[in-house]
């Protein structure tokens, strides 16, 4: 919200480069943003947008199935699925030259409270259910006992899509 207040801002025409880490899938914001980031980029500026790939992070997903399995990750993603589906489209809308990049991470996490702040960051039910303080507690000492039998980390890949647009 701060980062969309701060693009309106933004004199129309003189950003040279505008980069959008994972902004695209908030609700409700996808276009508002783009609006912003169009009209403040100059005509030989360029704006970098990655997305989530629907379905990433398995490994997450499944420690958050066994904890509870009412902890959806991606039910964050229900309200922008429409942009996750089809982000070229939504981008080539706006900006005559777009390219995508398909990447994948990992991330090794060899903390159980690392691995809490990375759900709560990731948003969705997963992160209702853990605010819950007892819940976020139970959380840790699952996580904590999973790491123990897997060596003592975890690893969370993911995948993501690096979009280059040109006004």
């Amino acid at each position: 919200n701060r980062d969309e207040t701060y693009l309106s801002e933004l004199k129309r025409g003189t950003a040279q480069v505008v980069l959008a880490m994972h902004a695209l899938n908030r609700p409700g914001l996808p276009h508002v943003i783009l609006r912003s980031i169009q009209d403040s980029l100059r005509s030989d500026g360029i704006f970098f947008a990655t997305l989530p790939v629907l379905g990433g992070l398995p490994e997450l997903q499944e420690l958050l199935h066994d904890f509870d399995s009412r902890a959806d990750l991606h039910s964050l993603f229900i309200d922008t699925l429409p942009i996750l589906l089809r982000p070229f489209d939504l981008l080539s809308e706006r900006f005559p030259t777009v390219n995508k990049r398909s990447f994948r991470h990992r991330l090794r996490i060899r903390d159980a409270n690392a691995a809490l702040r990375y759900v709560l960051a990731c948003g969705g039910e997963a992160r209702r259910i853990l605010l819950e303080p007892e819940k976020a507690k139970t959380f840790l000492e699952f996580t904590a006992a999973r790491m123990t039998k897997n060596q003592g980390y975890l690893d969370f890949t993911a995948e993501s899509n690096l979009y280059t647009c040109r006004p």
